[in-house]
C-alpha cells in the first residue's frame, strides 16, 4: 500500500540534501569548492557549517570514517602524491605510511 501511495504521488517522502563544500574561513570571499563540481566564486547560501580546523583523530582500522575523508578532502583538495591533480573526493585515502606496517589512518 505504501509503494502505490509512493508511486503515485499521494505522499511524498522527505529528503535530505548533504552537499559537502569547502571554503577558507580566514579569507573574506573566499571561493567555496563543490565537490564534483569545483570552484564558485559565488556566495553558497548554507544552513550547517562545520569547522575543519580541529586536528583530525586517527581511526582505529583501515578505512577512515566519513568525517575524516571529508576533512582529508577539504583539507587537501587534490590527490597528496607528487604531480597527481586527481581531486581528493575521486581518490582513494590511502596512507603516507603504509597501515599494514603500523601507519595511522
Amino acid at each position: 500500500e505504501a509503494v502505490i501511495k509512493l508511486l503515485s504521488g499521494e505522499i511524498k517522502p522527505p529528503a535530505t540534501v548533504v552537499l559537502h563544500t569547502y571554503q577558507a574561513c580566514d579569507i573574506e570571499d573566499a571561493p567555496t569548492f563543490i565537490e564534483g563540481f569545483g570552484w564558485r566564486a559565488e556566495p553558497m547560501p548554507h544552513d550547517k557549517t562545520r569547522d575543519l580546523t580541529e586536528e583530525i583523530k586517527e581511526a582505529d582500522g583501515y578505512q577512515p570514517g566519513i568525517i575524516m575523508r571529508k576533512l582529508v578532502e577539504g583539507r587537501d583538495g587534490t590527490c597528496r602524491v607528487g604531480g597527481c591533480g586527481e581531486p581528493a573526493f575521486l581518490s582513494q585515502l590511502d596512507h603516507r605510511h603504509n597501515w599494514a606496517e603500523g601507519g595511522p589512518t
